[in-house]
């Protein structure tokens, strides 16, 4: 064991032949011996031993190398190497890699899914070029109408067909106009369907010559107004008024109303005259009291009533009679008419 462990810890200048030796022999393809021995020597078990463990390090230290260079790849036999061997954990880096037939991992044809994926990706370009296209149209079409707008100082627009189209859902706006919006006499906003106009406060109609309901062009000429109506001027039906009712004025009707007061009366007559205006006809006046106070001395007797009515005035009387007596008497009137 003394001369194993003195042959397995020589060095390299110990070792069997010197460097031209290894070379020779390098050369001539073979390799030098583990123990060296001559002809007739005797081998005794430590050189048998020592020959396996010298055997056994080159195997385990083999780097597929030949004399310390690599093994050319022709001298590998044909289907020596295959992957059956391959660790599954092992990382391989490769250059390239060609296959005859099949990439398969597991059960799923890699090739096949990466022929759809490539499949669909020019699906994909296309549509993707068809989109480019488009948009460089609508590029030059949008870049006609500020080249339109950049020359034109009044800034009219003028393309005929125009659509602006919005996604109500996501509250895009179809047309938003910073400014005033002007259409030309006798053009119109039209829409096939229900046509709205909102907004979060007051809409005004500021026509200067006013603003008609007509039926022109397909109008039925109808109002209907769902809320209350409210008129700060004169309200003119030059085809009557059709009620909640049923009942119908086909007519205008004047209206007017006051207070009146006669005073003191004592078995006699009051009397008061009151101006009207705006009545081409003497209207109908309705007199009523509001106001009384007699004398508990007697009964109470009294009466009053619209005399002398004409389109400009009518009287009102208060009468009394007997010994009843009448310290204040008022009430209210109303005249309606034409």
């Amino acid at each position: 064991m003394a001369e194993t462990r003195k042959i397995l810890s020589r060095t390299t200048a110990e070792a069997p032949g010197d460097a031209t030796e290894l070379k020779a022999t390098a050369a001539r393809g073979t390799p030098e011996p583990y123990v060296r021995k001559s002809a007739g020597d005797i081998i005794r078990a430590d050189d048998w031993n020592t020959a396996q463990v010298l055997a056994r390090a080159d195997l385990i230290g083999h780097d597929h190398t030949e004399l310390g260079q690599a093994i050319p790849r022709e001298a590998i036999r044909a289907g020596a190497i295959d992957g059956s061997r391959i660790d599954p954990d092992a990382v391989i880096a490769a250059r390239a890699l060609a296959l005859k037939d099949s990439l398969k991992i597991g059960a799923r044809d890699v090739i096949a899914d990466l022929d759809r994926a490539f499949s669909a990706l020019e699906q994909s370009r296309a549509a993707l070029d068809k989109t480019n296209g488009d948009l460089a149209r609508t590029a030059t079409t949008v870049g006609t109408l500020n080249s339109q707008l950049a020359q034109t100082p009044q800034q009219t627009l003028s393309q005929a067909g125009l659509v602006v189209s919005g996604d109500p859902a996501r509250d895009a706006r179809n047309l938003l106009v910073d400014g005033d919006l002007q259409l030309k006499s006798g053009h119109k906003f039209h829409a096939t369907g229900r046509l709205h106009i909102s907004g979060d406060e007051i809409l005004y109609l500021l026509n200067k010559s006013g603003v008609i309901i007509g039926k022109e062009w397909g109008g039925n000429g109808k109002l209907d107004v769902q809320g209350e109506l409210i008129a700060q001027g004169n309200l003119t039906a030059r085809g009557g008024l059709t009620f909640g009712d049923g009942s119908r004025q086909n007519s205008a009707m004047l209206v007017q109303g006051g207070t009146w007061d006669c005073g003191e009366i004592k078995n006699g007559t009051a009397e008061r005259t009151i101006g009207l205006s705006g009545f081409t006809q003497p209207p109908t006046v309705l007199v009523s009291m509001a106001v009384l106070d007699s004398s508990k001395s007697a009964n109470l007797r009294i009466r009053c009533w619209a005399d002398t009515v004409s389109a400009g005035s009518f009287r009102l009387v208060a009468q009394s009679w007997g010994d009843t007596y009448i310290y204040a008497i008022g009430g209210t009137w109303i005249a309606f008419g034409r």
